[in-house]
């Protein structure tokens, strides 16, 4: 098993409303084998892609994101850029798993970061160059 993240950049161009891209982001979930968690953001400047998703997977190899691309290729959008990594290295402080659990703001400061390595179909190498 191989953790990961898939990124999904979007430009609707003028045949897409806002409200079909997230539809369209909502509904390619469940091509997402072992999705843990699904984050949409939208750009806050004018320069394209306009659209950014990025889905976390329990196992990197045991996704065919085939399929997505087939999907996006029968919208009105004008350009979808997907690219897959796999998770490189991991840190999480020891209170993230009580985030939610927290009542007040007491000034700690939680964390978590992740590391990044291209996905199976490109070499560290081939990425680095």
């Amino acid at each position: 098993m191989v953790k990961g993240i898939l990124y999904i950049l979007v430009s609707p161009g003028q045949a897409a409303s806002t409200e079909q891209v997230h539809a369209w982001f909502t509904t390619i979930k469940s091509d997402i084998a072992g999705l843990l968690t699904a984050t949409t953001y939208s750009a806050l400047d004018e320069q394209k892609p306009e659209y950014l998703a990025i889905y976390e997977v329990e196992d990197t190899l045991k996704n065919k994101h085939s399929s997505i691309i087939q999907d996006a290729n029968t919208k009105t959008l004008d350009s979808v850029e997907l690219r897959l990594y796999n998770l490189f290295s991991e840190k999480t402080s020891p209170k993230h798993a009580q985030a939610n659990d927290v009542a007040g703001d007491d000034g700690e400061k939680i964390f978590r970061t992740l590391a990044l390595q291209p996905g199976p179909d490109l070499s560290v190498q081939d990425y680095n160059d």
